[in-house]
Parts: structure tokens; sequence; C-alpha cells
């Protein structure tokens, strides 16, 4: 083609996507160019750069800043002249840029043929104005057709700066987009990208927030990710360096260590043995399996791909000096050393003399053994000092790190995304060690400092989200700070799999991070039936109808369950199942809403459960008239009953009876709780750091980073006594169905955002899992941008409770309830689906069948071939009737055993003398214990109106059965004594009578129905 056909195409282009009062971008890059030509990319753009050289003088432009001049002056007449020339200036930055230079220049003189000299063309500054001045002229005038004009030029680039506005996605972007798309497997979307450049580039992703600049993002993804499923990435990566080993001193065996930097964050590495992991910032360390023997290992060395271009090699040194350390289980491989400590030294044999002398010239104790494997020693707890050089040296440690020094500024706590990026409201605060520095600069401006209180709230500034800088005489801390970086609700990859006894019974797994067909996460189930609650809407005048299979017609008045009323929550939907309970007589096939013009359906399949005690009921004869005359205009809310006109028949041919009159008992009164606020609490710990995990980019945080969030929240939210809670709140949190733990990494990830139907409730549901800072604002938006989640919004009612401990201090994140109208759910659903929230139905019940009884222990546990330590304890009950731990030499006898191995604990069960030791949860073996001597009645419960069931506070219940209670309310249970001096109880609300000897059976324990519960509940 010619430059005038290629002008034509690249008009065409902009009259297609361009809208008046939109901002219009000249984004031209070498797949616009082979979508225009339906030719390779390579080829249209050579094709374009040598119809363009034929046109052109000794300026390249300067014919093109004639014509544009011309063109102005005859008003703007027919199609704009000068887009190729403009084209050719916004190519030359977004091709890749040419090595060692640092302006689009070179690639631009390559684009016209010149040498690729890092210097403008001839004429290049005054054409460049001349070009997009009468460009913007034309987008002014006749041009605002096609959009609003965006061009300006730079302070920086006076030149360039022009084609540099309308490259929006340069080279060096579509590097970052490709890492995102590395990071994530090839499995992306637009969303999910947004998050990732909020995150990780925020200056980038402030480029793309208009709708124009969006889809040429979008575009741009699809393009990188089709490239990069067909070619795979186009930068080398760096290569690796030299792991670490980790000595498991009770197994006798050896691993590979390597410590995760942030250049491995996001990448998939092989951590042998099949298996593959995507790194994240949380991860510490990473363990990797060694594909040879010990000997090999230690003497000769192991090189392992982590991944393209990444070597790490691990072992073959003649020293290794090993240490305990938190972040793994047995003795970690260390190379440097800043502070006096003991440490444990494997030498090779030839080594050893070497090792010995030094040891004896400087005085360290030493006590030497033979190493299990030939040819080594052990040098066991080897007290070292930094100051011993020559000793650190001899052992391998020649890399001396100096004693670390106290920072005299730094930055400490807050909600840290990645780096140094926080939340908004969550930033960190300035701790000055230094006593004559008495103020420091934010963003410029002065902040003065206390002498008693040398710590700077920077949250208590108010700043916008941005990049910020604090100037001290000692140097300048540089932190970024953004509202948010998710659209809608993500989750961690954290989950707990349900797997299938050959006889298909479940049991539950190990916390992973993975998916599998069965799984929990949160309070949402994959792979297991949940059944859907029955849900109609009443008006206030409606009359609800139960018809039951043999005709018989009464009229039900449902109440709202005491736990409901008691927060001062009156739902308009109903549950059906609930309202006609068990002691309504023969089967009910369906329930009719009767309003003044209108009947409501829904048919109640047979076989349905439904909930235990009795109801309320008149007999209405009455009515039947009205129903069989109108039964084919009735409105069913799912499948009609097949049988109904039959039914109504079958009533029709009954001896008619008049209505018996029946007064309503008046409900009796509900204190509303005074332990839940209404509405969400402003300065809640809780509520922080769950929208912390949520908006982090894989919504996992190491347990140290959750602990270091949850105390600053504390401490900032005017809480400093619960700082130290966080096991407290990370239990919380897991029983709330917001949070999953994986013990083995010893990391916490935010469960998936659902939306769980709680029993017997009115049709209320609970959001669980994930909640991002817009999930919550969008949920009580009801003209929101998008058109799917405006129109579920009008389908739902949003209610916030927040719950509160005995001394008025938030006891969890707020509990937010939707109720939903039934007959808008197909709506409901695709509204929600957008916001990354699953609609699901009673979890709870569902949750509570996977659970097996404790003394099922091929079900609760997992054998051990051996005792796990030899540092053992066992439970035994005292004189005065408590249990304790008492410690033991052997295992042999029957009981409950504590194992304390390197930095965490294990309990394992054995049922009876030669028996196998089975390992359990601590709350399984508890329980156990407490049965094996008969005390078997130590739940309360109360199955009237209030339905309550009480446990011992020094007697946890398993987590998955606690999980499966609290999401009957949403609320954690509360502590109360029933009198004072008495033992605490936790006290769980909205459990009706068949649960609660489910939950009793589960725990070997049979249920205490006593008044004690409505007493500790007043």
């Amino acid at each position: 083609m010619d430059l005038p056909a290629w002008n034509a195409k690249l008009f065409a282009d902009i009259r297609d996507r361009g809208r008046a009062g939109e901002r219009l971008y000249l984004y031209v890059d070498r797949n616009l160019l082979a979508k225009l030509s339906d030719w390779p990319a390579q080829d249209a753009l050579d094709d374009f750069c040598h119809a363009f050289r034929a046109t052109m003088g000794t300026d390249p432009f300067r014919c093109g800043a004639l014509a544009a001049r011309h063109w102005r002056r005859t008003g703007f007449p027919g199609e704009p002249p000068i887009v190729a020339h403009l084209a050719m200036a916004v190519l030359a930055v977004t091709e890749e840029p040419l090595v060692g230079t640092h302006s689009i220049y070179a690639r631009q003189n390559r684009l016209l043929g010149f040498e690729a000299t890092p210097t403008e063309p001839s004429g290049y500054g005054d054409d460049m104005v001349s070009l997009w001045t009468v460009w913007n002229a034309w987008l002014d005038g006749p041009g605002s057709a096609y959009g609003v004009r965006t061009a300006v030029t730079h302070d920086h680039w006076s030149r360039q700066g022009w084609a540099r506005s309308q490259a929006l996605v340069r080279f060096a972007d579509r590097l970052q987009i490709e890492q995102y798309i590395a990071a994530r497997g090839g499995v992306v979307s637009f969303p999910d990208l947004l998050a990732w450049l909020r995150l990780r580039r925020p200056d980038m992703e402030r480029r793309f927030r208009e709708e124009p600049a969006l889809v040429i993002l979008r575009d741009v993804l699809d393009e990188e990710t089709a490239r990069w499923r067909q070619e795979g990435p186009r930068v080398p990566n760096r290569s690796g360096g030299r792991g670490l080993l980790l000595y498991d001193d009770w197994m006798g065996s050896f691993h590979g260590v390597l410590r995760v930097d942030d250049a491995l964050a996001g990448r998939v590495v092989d951590l042998g043995s099949g298996e593959f992991r995507t790194v994240d910032e949380s991860d510490g360390v990473l363990t990797v399996a060694t594909d040879v023997t010990t000997e090999v290992l230690l003497r000769e060395g192991f090189e392992h791909r982590l991944t393209d271009g990444v070597v790490q090699r691990f072992g073959g040194e003649p020293v290794y000096v090993l240490c305990r350390d938190p972040l793994v289980t047995g003795l970690l491989q260390v190379r440097s050393w800043d502070r006096r400590g003991t440490a444990d030294v494997l030498v090779r044999q030839d080594r050893l003399p070497t090792v010995r002398a030094a040891l004896s010239e400087h005085g360290v104790a030493a006590k030497e053994s033979p190493a299990a494997k030939p040819g080594w020693s052990w040098f066991r707890q080897l007290t070292v000092s930094p100051t011993d050089t020559a000793v650190l040296a001899c052992l391998g440690l020649g890399r001396v790190v100096a004693a670390t020094q106290s920072q005299p500024v730094l930055l400490h706590g807050g909600l840290r995304l990645r780096n140094t990026t926080y939340l908004v409201g969550g930033e960190p605060d300035l701790v000055v060690e230094d006593d004559e520095l008495s103020k420091v600069e934010v963003d410029g401006l002065p902040q003065p400092l206390a002498a008693e209180q040398p710590r700077l709230r920077l949250a208590d500034l108010y700043l916008d989200p941005a990049k910020h800088t604090i100037g001290t005489p000692l140097g300048d801390l540089k932190f970024t700070t953004v509202n948010f970086c998710r659209e809608h609700a993500a989750a961690s990859d954290i989950g707990i799999p349900v797997k299938r006894q050959p006889g298909g019974e479940p049991v539950l797994g190990s916390a992973i991070r993975d998916r599998t067909p069965e799984m929990i996460a949160g309070g949402l189930l994959t792979g297991v039936e949940v059944a859907e609650p029955m849900v109609v809407r009443r008006s206030a005048s409606a009359e609800m109808l139960l018809i039951t299979e043999h005709g018989e017609i009464s009229e039900v008045r449902p109440g709202i369950a005491h736990w409901l009323r008691a927060l001062d929550l009156e739902p308009t939907t109903i549950d059906v199942l609930a309202a006609i309970r068990t002691s309504t007589g023969a089967p009910v096939a369906c329930v009719v809403l009767c309003n003044k013009h209108s009947v409501q359906a829904i048919a109640v399949p047979p076989g349905t459960p439904r909930m235990d005690g009795r109801v309320e009921l008149r007999p209405r004869p009455d009515v039947l008239g009205r129903l069989a005359t109108t039964v084919g205009t009735w409105s069913w809310l799912g499948t009609p009953h097949p049988r109904i006109r039959q039914i109504l028949s079958m009533a029709i041919r009954r001896t008619p009876s008049s209505p018996r009159v029946t007064v309503w008992r008046r409900p009796a009164e509900v204190a509303v709780r005074t332990d839940v606020d209404d509405g969400p609490l402003p300065d809640n710990p809780y509520d922080d750091v769950l929208t912390w995990l949520s908006e982090r980019e894989y919504g996992r945080a190491s347990i140290r980073d959750f602990g270091e969030a949850w105390e600053w929240a504390c401490d900032r939210n005017g809480y400093p006594e619960m700082a130290l809670w966080w096991r407290r709140a990370l239990r919380t949190l897991e029983e709330l169905g917001h949070i999953e733990r994986d013990y083995g990494t010893r990391q916490v990830g935010v469960a998936p955002a659902a939306l769980v139907a709680l029993p017997a409730s009115s049709g209320l549901y609970v959001l669980t899992g994930a909640r991002p800072v817009r999930l919550v604002e969008r949920l009580a938006t009801p003209d929101d941008s998008d058109p799917l989640v405006a129109d579920a919004a009008e389908a739902w009612a949003v209610h916030v409770r927040s719950p509160l401990d005995g001394e008025g201090r938030p006891a969890g994140p707020q509990a937010i309830y939707l109720e939903c109208d039934p007959a808008q759910r197909a709506s409901i659903r695709a509204g929600l689906l957008r916001l990354g929230v699953t609609l699901t139905g009673v979890t709870a019940d569902a949750l509570l069948d996977l659970l097996p009884e404790i003394r099922r222990l091929d079900l609760v546990g997992e054998p051990l071939t051996m005792s796990p330590s030899r540092q053992m304890w066992t439970r035994r009950r005292t004189p005065q009737n408590v249990f304790d731990w008492v410690e033991v030499s052997v295992d042999a006898a029957p009981g409950f055993y504590c194992y304390q191995l390197s930095y965490r604990k294990m309990y394992a069960w054995r049922p009876t003398v030669g028996a196998e030791l089975v390992r359990v949860a601590y709350e399984v073996g508890e329980w156990l214990a407490r049965a094996e001597v008969g005390k078997t009645r130590l739940l309360l419960a109360e199955e009237g109106a209030r339905r309550l069931l009480a446990a011992p506070v020094d007697l946890p219940l398993p987590r998955m059965l606690s999980r499966a209670l609290v999401l009957r309310t949403g609320l954690p249970p509360r502590i109360a004594q029933p009198r004072i001096g008495d033992k605490p109880y936790r006290i769980y609300g909205n459990v009706d009578a068949r649960t609660a000897e489910r939950v009793a059976r589960l725990l070997a324990q049979t249920p205490d129905h006593t008044g004690i519960t409505t007493r500790l509940a007043a």
C-alpha cells in the first residue's frame, strides 16, 4: 500500500471507534497495522515504513506539516491527510526501544530508514508542533464528532511528549502485562489485571481510568496473552544462585530451601517431585525436593531448575552451619552470623582438623560426635560470636554481617499490601529513634514530633492516594497509598479438600493451596450438595395458607426467629420449611400467599426435611372457593405442584366445616441484644485486617504479617489491650468463614466471597469470605455503573450488625446480611457474579453432614507409625477433678498426648494399649479425653424459641464444627457465665433441637436440656 492508502485505513479505525464527547487517543502499534492490512505484524510494519519513506524528504515530517497547515487554512475539508504522519511518530513510542538508548529517537530514526542514533530527526521539533496542533484544532471543530482531543506535550519531553501522550501502552508496559500473564500462568481476566496494576504499577493504572483507554488496554491484554501462550516470555529470566539446606533432625533427612525475594514473586516454580507453585511475597521460604541421595547432596551438590533461566544449587559444601528458624521445621543452613548464639555444625571429614584447631585456638567449647552419614561429624550446640572472625571464616561464614543497628527513622506497621504500598487509612507509623529530631516533612509539609511521643501516625494525616515522601535530615522515606486494588472479590487458593473413603464416607483433609472437586473454603462448599432455602416474600396484608396432600387448608402465621428479633431484624421474606414445621399433620403439598388481587404459590417436594416443633395454625375452609376458581392464574415460585387441581377437588368433596375462630397469640417481647451494634463500627480492627487481606495480590499473608497488621490495627483503633490477641482474631475469622489457614506453610488466605443462606432465618443470607473495599461499597449502591449489579441491588436490602464483647470492644468483623427478593433470584445471582460473590445455600447443614464422629479415628485423624517426638505429655485428670498435662517418657498407655516439635506442637490419641497412635486436632483430643472418663453431658441446650447451644470455654469445639454452628447466625459465639464464679460458656444461636442432637453425637456427648442456657444468654 502507498501512504494515502495507509492514511485512509488509519482514519477508518478512528471513525469506527471514535465517539463524540469521549477522549480520543491516536494509538498505533504494529498489531493495529496488522489488523488493518490483514498481514503479519512485521510485514505490515515494514510496508507502512516503506510507504512513508517513499514520500519523505530530508525533513521526514515536513510534507505532513505542510499538508496540515494547508488543510487548516482551507477549513479542514474531507478526511485528515495527516493521520499516517502522526502514526509514524506514535510508532516510535509503542515499538521496543533500542538497547542503550533513553529516548524514542533511535527507534524513530530506524523506522524512517536512518541510522539509529539517539538524536531527533531533522525538523522533528517544529514539524511535530505543526502536526499535533492542527490535529487538536480539527478535533475542536469538525472532528469533534470522533472524540475529544488528548494530545499534549510534556514538560520534560517537549518534542516527544505529543506522541507519548497518545501511546498509552508502551513497550515497557507490555513487559509489565507479560509479567502479570506469567504470574497467572496464562489464566487472566481484565478486572484482575486492573487490580494487579493498582497494587504493583499504580502509575500505569492511572493512565487507564477512562473507557477509551480501557478499551485499548483490554485489546493489548488479549494480544499479549495470545502471544505469551504461543511464544512464551520475550524477556530472559534472571539466573539463580546458591540455595540452603534444611535438616529434619527427627527424620534425619535433608531438603533444599529457597528464601523468597521479590524477583520470584508471581512466578510458577518447580519444587521437585512434580510439585509446582506460584510464588507470592508472603512465602518466607520454599522447600525443594532433592532427587539425589544424601551423600551426593552433601558432598557434590545438586542443581535444580526452578523456572526458565533460574537454577539453584544446593549442597556441595564442606561445612554446614544449621540453626533453628521459625519459618521451617528443623535446622536451616545459614551463611552469615550477626549475633552471639548457638548452632549445630556438620563438618566433612577432611575439614575436621582445621575446624578443631580453630575452635581450640579461640576457646570455643565443642562437643564432637560422628554423624549418621559416614565421613561427616557433628559439633552440637556450638556457641559462636560475630566477633570470632577466624571461627566464622573456618565454618564457611566468610561474609560476616554486623549486628543489626537500630535505624533512627523507620516506617512501622500499617496495612501493607506490597513492599511500600499501603491502603489509604492504613498508612504506617513513622518511628523516630533520634532524640534530636524534632520535626519531619510529609510531602513537603512540616510535621512536629513530640519528645515524649517519638512516633508520627501517618494515618492521622488523612493522606490522599498517591506517592508520598517523608523528608528528614537523615534521609527520605517513600511509600505509596491506594484506595483499593479490586473492583470485585477474589480469593486465595487455600482450601480444605473433601476426600471420600472407599465406602463413600467423607474425610476432611489438611488445608492445601489448590482446588479439588470437593472442597471447603470459608462458607463455600464446592462439589457437595448444599440445600437451597425455600423462600417467599410476604406483604403485610397477605395471608399465608398451607394446603396438605389430603386437601386440608389452614392459615399459618410465620414468626420471625428469636435470634433475628434480638438483632432488631424483621425480614419480609419467609423460610417456608421453617414456617410449616413438622407438627402440621399430613404432608404439606404447597404454601400459598393470598393477596387482594393475586395468589402466589410454592410447591413443597415430598420428603423435604423440616424443622421440628409446633406452628400456630387455624383452619380456613372459607378460602377454598377462591383458590379453586383462580388456580389457573396462580404465580408459582419454582415448579408448580403436579397434583394441585386434584387436591383442590378432593377438598371440595370433603364436608365443609365452619372455620373455628382462633385468636393469634401475641408474640413474646424480645429484648434487643446490647452486645451487637446496629451498623458498622468506625474503628474495628477485625474489619481492617479482613479488608487488608482481601486487597492483597494473592489474598494471602504469612502468620507473622497477619500478626503485625493486627497489632497495628488494634493500636490504631484504640484497643492496645487486644494487640496480642492475633490468635483469637484468626480463630474468629476462620469460624466466620472469612479465611482459611495453611498450617504447613504458616499462611492465612482469604476465602471466596459467598452469600450463604442461614437456616430457618426468614430467607436471610450472610456474606462470608473476601471483603475488598469496593465490594462492600457496591453492595450498598443502587446506581452501580455495571447494569447487572445495579439491577440486582434493586432486589436486595443490606443489613449490617457488629458484634461486641463484654467490655464493649469489637468481637468480630461486621456481619453483612442480605435480604433478597426470591422472585429476582436470577438477576441477583448474575449481579453477585459480577462482584465475585457466589450465591449458595445452607452451608451450615451441609457442612455438619460432612463431619464424622470423633470416635471414628479413621475419619478424624491420621495414623502415626512412630512417636513424633521424645518430648511428650499426656492429659490426665487431677484429684481436683481438672485436666492437666503431665510429662511422660513413653506413650504406650491409652490417652491423649502432646508432642513438642520445632516451634510447634502435635497431638495424638491412643485408644487402647497396643492400638495405633492417631494424630488428631487438639480440640478433638480434648473432647475424646472427657468422653473417655464419662464426662458426656458438657453441652447445654435450650430447644424452645431461643434455640441455643452452650459449650464450656475451656473446651473449644473442633474448628469445622464451630464453623457449622457460627454459619447459622453469621456471628461469633457469645461468652457468658451462669453465675459469678462458674465456668464460662460459649453460646451459639439458632441451634434447633435436631441440630443440637447431631452436634452432641459428633462429640460423644448427650445434650443437657436446661434453662441455664436461657440465663446465660440473658
